[in-house]
């Protein structure tokens, strides 16, 4: 984390237009590695917006421990290259600061998603997720983009991330045996919002098969490999963008996937036919078919019916309480209760089954197809026996699968209509569950999943109610495990016939600054009867749950909370400035703080903007006790557009003590913005080094031109800036120019080393300072090939 002091005199600050929703409080971005195997302990990087140094992480899953190991890291600024002209106008992604962790996972945990969360004194984050594996799992070690990254036999799974705009992530795979081989590409249900492509090439660069993820739903993938032939797997998104938090696992193993069943689910301890519908890579589905006993009290995973594991949906066969059949039972008039899975052939496009219902009767219908892991979306109508819709639903709220609460106008038979509006209808893989029920009489409740609750004053949990089948009692609300200082009402309730109510929380204000999990229980009299539902929440985290019901929690996160000391405005905020390409601007800010805080504050980046910032960046600016302005250094790169203006947000942040005495962060942000005007740079470099081929352990001379304005009266530094990975194999010292030299040269040399084998790109950075404090900096590339040792003759070629 870079932190630069200042003395005396104000501050200015750039401001990129922002999308400022909560934007004081922190976010959650990713994990990486995202994957972790159970019974380990690792330490990862877990990647988020606003972050501040007192960052407190909750996990979801008792078992799991999370330990934060330090402080935020520094802005991840994206890095070249960028979009320019139309697309760089398109919404720009937050710039993330990362906090190492260290997670242990017990042995016993189960595979699948953990929610976690992060909050301060400002506030909490909606949840994130990272994921449970029981396989050994690897992490992408390419040091360059061309590289392949060979993998170890199959199966296999390799953790990565598409960190910059038009990069490719390339592994290459050695099936052992002949046959189908299945890729599942997770990234949306990790939190990554990016839509993934992949292709499978052959050694002869052929395409083999891709899929691009043009839906949202991730990537899977099966094709039939041909044993010890080398097959390159390409990952990248399919707009081609790219972002630090595109983090992402691939699982690559020699089986088909399973696409559908029939039936989607079967009563307890029933033996019946199970059809698998399989993906073997070939151009139609085929199709296995297995006698099935059910367990009594369980779902049946997919792996126990075929005897191997799968990689793909479905996972499981559900176990039903009610009648099951499938379409080929040849039941087409149905009685509640009970479902039906079936098929949405070609031939017809449409499935109807009938039933009977008197005048006022209330009934419930589901369809499902997504949630079963079908890629169809499906429609459902009731008509009447004039052939009239009486009623419709496409998609339900947070699915593309249908629903209907319906009343029966008149007493009669009614139809119910499936259709497939989208996807691969007339497919084995359409496979959709029909379930028709009476609905009893109940209820559900819901709230929102994080609360902040401000120390010394009151927080409103809004709590609504889904009253079904003529319910309307009252139902009672009990808060379990409130923070130390909250205190609920006596008797919360939502009273009778009404379908919300706020509860008002009390916060002390002698408590401390503290975010915990609790759970809220409805509880209401039925029919005689006590029935108790836990409160719900909509999580965040996975992108493209197949059912709602995957992205639902009863672990409701209550923050208490303070409100900052200080606060900053931008001077000659309606003002647009003008800015040189590849110069500092110091944008003035006025510090207001509040009466009795006169402590150091920090001036930053905002980690949410509107646009991309094509490498905009500011540091971390401490000002000291007592200053009331400030001048905020916004770099302004050389390659940013003269057609557009250039925006930045600023936030402030302060330590200030809890009750308890506890330090604490508070964040605040600039309400306003400031624009800036790009003109022509001030400073320039070009190279004349030609196309160098060299030997490891070679010397070779880069010579250098500089161009500058008379603005810039000061002596230049050019210095060379490699990769990461060739950091210990090649030098240069950097060279100053004086106010009268255009010309120099940078004497390089290198050590013998395999690593530097095959073709690079070098930076070469010239920089000075205008005004005699503000950095100039101008930089450009040369191409380099290394060639040698064996290794590096055979990439020459």
């Amino acid at each position: 984390m870079t932190i630069v002091n200042i003395q005396g005199s104000g501050c200015w600050l750039v401001l990129l237009c922002a999308t400022l929703l909560h934007a004081q409080q922190p976010d959650v971005g990713y994990v990486y590695p995202p994957v972790i195997r159970a019974g380990s302990t690792v330490e990862v990087q877990a990647g988020g917006y606003d972050f501040t140094p007192d960052m407190q992480f909750i996990v979801h899953e008792p078992g799991i421990v999370l330990t934060p190991l330090g402080p935020p890291g520094d802005f991840i600024v994206p890095e070249p290259p960028y979009w320019f002209g139309e697309k760089g106008f398109s919404a720009a992604f937050p710039i993330p600061r990362e906090i190492g962790v260290r997670i242990t996972v017990p042995t016993d945990q189960p595979v699948g998603p953990v929610r976690w969360q992060v909050a301060n004194a400002n506030g909490s984050s909606p949840t994130g997720v990272f994921y449970v594996s029981h396989e050994e799992e690897l992490i992408e070690t390419r040091g360059r983009d061309a590289d392949v990254q060979d993998l170890p036999q199959l199966p296999v799974a390799v953790s990565g991330r598409i960190r910059k705009i038009a990069e490719v992530d390339r592994y290459r795979v050695r099936p052992a045996l002949s046959g189908p081989v299945t890729l599942d590409l997770m990234a949306r249900r990790l939190g990554s919002n990016f839509n993934a492509t992949v292709e499978v090439r052959d050694s002869r660069d052929m395409l083999v098969a891709d899929v691009a993820d043009t839906e949202g739903q991730d990537v899977r993938l099966t094709f039939v490999a041909t044993a010890d032939q080398s097959y390159t797997i390409n990952v990248f998104d399919l707009d081609y963008r790219g972002n630090h938090a595109f983090v992402y696992r691939l699982a690559i193993a020699p089986e088909p996937r399973i696409v559908g069943n029939l039936p989607a689910a079967a009563r307890p301890g029933e033996i019946r036919r199970v059809r698998l519908f399989v993906d073997t890579g070939q151009s139609e589905l085929s199709m296995l078919q297995q006698i099935v006993a059910f367990p009594a009290s369980h779902a049946l995973p997919v792996a126990e019916i075929l005897g191997q594991a799968v990689l793909d949906v479905p996972a499981v066969v559900a176990i039903s309480t009610i009648p099951e059949f499938v379409e080929s039972d040849g039941r087409r008039v149905l009685t509640a209760p009970c479902g039906v899975t079936g098929l949405l052939e070609k031939e017809r496009g449409v499935d109807r089954y009938s039933f009977y219902a008197l005048a006022g009767e209330a009934w419930s219908i589901q369809l499902q197809s997504r949630s079963l892991g079908s890629r169809v979306d499906v429609t459902l109508d009731v008509e009447n026996e004039g052939g009239e819709v009486v009623a419709s639903n496409d998609d339900s709220p947070g699915t593309s699968d249908a629903r209907l609460d319906f009343t029966a106008p008149a007493a009669g038979a009614y139809d119910c209509v499936i259709r497939g509006a989208s996807g691969p209808r007339g497919a084995r893989a359409a496979v959709y569950r029909l379930v028709l029920s009476r609905p009893q009489p109940g209820f559900s409740l819901t709230t929102a999943q994080q609360l902040s609750a401000p120390i010394g004053g009151q927080a409103t949990f809004a709590v609504t109610a889904r009253r079904e089948a003529g319910f309307s009692g009252e139902i009672a609300l009990r808060f379990e495990g409130l923070p130390g200082g909250v205190t609920a009402p006596e008797k919360p309730l939502i009273p009778a016939d009404a379908n919300e109510a706020n509860i008002n929380l009390e916060i002390s204000a002698a408590t401390a600054t503290q975010a915990k999990l609790i759970r809220i229980v409805g509880i209401a009299t039925i029919e005689g009867k006590a029935v108790e539902h836990a409160v719900l929440a909509t999580a965040g985290g996975n992108l493209c749950p197949r059912a709602p019901e995957q992205n639902q929690t009863d672990q409701v996160l209550i923050t208490t909370t303070m409100e900052s000391p200080v606060t900053i405005a931008v001077v000659d905020k309606e003002a647009s400035h003008t800015v040189h390409r590849g110069t500092t601007f110091p944008v003035a800010i006025d510090i207001q703080r509040t009466e009795g805080y006169h402590g150091d504050v920090l001036l930053q980046m905002a980690s949410k903007q509107s646009r991309h910032r094509q490498g905009i960046r500011g540091p971390i600016l401490r000002v000291p006790a007592g200053e009331d302005h400030a001048l905020y250094p916004c770099f302004m790169p050389e390659w940013l557009e003269t057609d557009r203006t250039s925006r930045m947000n600023v936030m402030v942040t302060a330590e200030v003590a809890d009750p308890h005495g506890n330090l604490r962060w508070m964040m605040s942000k600039a309400k306003s913005r400031v624009t800036m005007i790009l003109e022509g740079a001030l400073l320039k470099i070009a190279h004349e080094a030609g196309e160098l081929t060299v030997r490891p352990g070679e010397s070779f001379d880069v010579p250098v031109e500089v161009s500058r304005s008379a603005k810039l009266p000061h002596a230049v530094s050019v210095r060379m800036e490699v990769p990461e990975a060739l950091r210990e194999v090649i030098h240069a010292k950097p060279i100053v120019l004086a106010v009268s030299e255009l010309r120099g040269t940078l004497q390089v040399q290198t050590k013998v080393d395999p690593v530097l084998d095959g073709d690079w790109s070098i930076r070469l950075i010239a920089s000075t300072l205008q005004n005699g404090r503000w950095p100039v900096v101008s930089q450009t590339e040369f191409p380099i090939r290394f060639v040698g040792t064996d290794a590096g003759v055979a990439k020459a070629r």
